[in-house]
């Protein structure tokens, strides 16, 4: 009794705080984060939470409490909460969050649905997706439900990746028959290829740069893994046209460009992200590629790209990595046009 006693006092004082500090939000927000732990630890010490009616009471308290938090930060997606294990649902996709808080970040919407938006301002019935770079699945899965008539193919170098894809992928209500995951890292040859470990979604094949980079990520080494060509991935596709191409590979993008710009007959849309894993020179490389095999470029909200290295440099002066649509020129959409 002493302990709910204290909680109380404390409560009140915490709620004193907290309104004192609207101005304040970072004390605000480390002292509304320590709460529910501290509640849990109380609660589960006391002999109350054996009381079926006030375990019924606390519980819709605290999921409306949840509600009212979503609400307050304009977050759109769903939670699934149990014992073991966190869910969030975003635009029908379900995705572990106990491990990575991710897909609290956003808006509650899933990555795809902006690409899925451009995609179709070039295409109303797409038919073929790959997705490079696939990491645990979120873009892939959105892909596969949304249409479910399509092939997806999905190729993840990381095993640790691939690892969560398929749990992910076991969470779904609707079919997945639809999508192929590929364990391979896409490059410019056939073979092995050596991937950073431990670093999650930032796990590169720029293996040195990579593991100074990292460090702080978590990173604890390299394992191979088998390494293919896009021409292999087009294959598994069907072998084209392909609707959308989307390439986050963590540096690794320029070493697609030949190959992009061989198959640009093929490859309707690319969706490619500029990391900080390499350099401008780099990219502005793959970016030249591209506009001499017949595309167009824009930034990622579909607004023309007049010179990508002044661009670029600008761009990298306010954030690490971009993305960057290439659309090919006889199907850029007239109001796209410049």
């Amino acid at each position: 009794m002493e302990d709910h006693q204290e909680l109380a006092l404390r409560l009140e004082e915490a709620a004193r705080r907290l309104r004192e500090m609207e101005a304040q939000p970072n004390p605000a927000f480390e002292l509304s984060k320590a709460l529910p732990a501290e509640l849990g630890a109380l609660w589960s010490r006391s002999p109350q939470s054996r009381n079926k009616a006030f375990r019924s009471v606390l519980i819709d308290h605290w999921v409306k409490g949840l509600q009212s938090v979503l609400d307050g930060l304009d977050w759109h997606g769903r939670v699934v909460v149990a014992r073991d294990s966190v869910l969030a649902e975003l635009d029908g996709v379900r995705m572990h969050a106990d491990r990575d808080m991710r897909f609290f970040r956003k808006s509650g919407r899933a990555a795809g649905a902006s690409l899925l938006g451009r995609l179709q301002l070039v295409t109303d019935k797409p038919e073929r997706v790959i997705d490079i770079g696939a990491n645990i699945g979120e873009i892939s899965l959105f892909f596969s439900r949304s249409l479910p008539d399509a092939r997806i193919v999905a190729v993840e170098a990381s095993s640790e990746n691939i690892v969560e894809f398929e749990r992910n992928r076991t969470l779904q209500t609707f079919p997945t028959d639809n999508l192929q995951l590929i364990h391979a890292a896409v490059a410019d040859r056939e073979g092995t290829i050596d991937i950073t470990v431990g670093a999650g979604d930032m796990n590169t094949v720029l293996v040195e740069d990579g593991l100074d980079r990292l460090r702080d990520r978590g990173t604890t080494g390299t394992e191979q893994v088998r390494a293919i060509t896009l021409d292999t991935v087009i294959e598994a596709a069907g072998g084209g046209p392909v609707d959308l191409i989307k390439i986050d590979i963590e540096g690794a993008e320029p070493l697609l460009g030949e190959a992009l710009a061989r198959h640009a007959g093929k490859i309707k849309m690319i969706f490619v992200e500029f990391s900080v894993f390499n350099t401008l020179e780099a990219y502005v490389g793959l970016n030249d590629r591209l506009l001499a095999a017949g595309y167009r470029v824009f930034d990622a909200k579909m607004r023309p790209i007049a010179e990508m290295a002044d661009w670029l440099a600008a761009a990298r002066a306010n954030a690490p990595s971009v993305n960057i649509w290439y659309v090919r020129s006889d199907l850029v959409p007239d109001d796209l046009q410049p």
